[in-house]
């Protein structure tokens, strides 16, 4: 016969006992909004029962209840925005190579006085 992936636990619906089995981040929001959700348990009680913020698990269930099961998935990360070389100058400064470094020191000198 072969092995049992999981051990066989007794259900329960102690959240003292749920909490220490659960591994994932999106479990974990389901089993805290599933009472609220399914049986329509005050999110006061639930609070209590949990040790959760009251208002954390009113969120939650109204999240749920406008994303279903999206929103207990964590949001996707923003794509990676390409890094610039500071290095290269902008194409109007590379035209300045040809001039010397007093003119650029006057021009400069002429827009800091003005």
């Amino acid at each position: 016969m072969p092995k049992r992936r999981y051990e066989r636990r007794e259900p329960t619906h102690e959240w003292s006992q749920i909490r220490p089995l659960l591994k994932d981040s999106a479990q974990i929001k389901y089993e805290l909004i599933r009472p609220v959700i399914l049986w329509g348990v005050n999110a006061k009680e639930r609070a209590a029962e949990t040790g959760e913020p009251r208002s954390t698990i009113y969120y939650q269930a109204n999240l749920f209840d406008q994303a279903g099961m999206a929103s207990l998935l964590p949001p996707e990360p923003p794509p990676q925005v390409p890094k610039l070389d500071k290095r290269i100058l902008p194409p109007p400064m590379r035209q300045l190579s040809s001039i010397s470094m007093r003119n650029i020191l006057s021009i400069m000198w002429m827009r800091l006085r003005a």
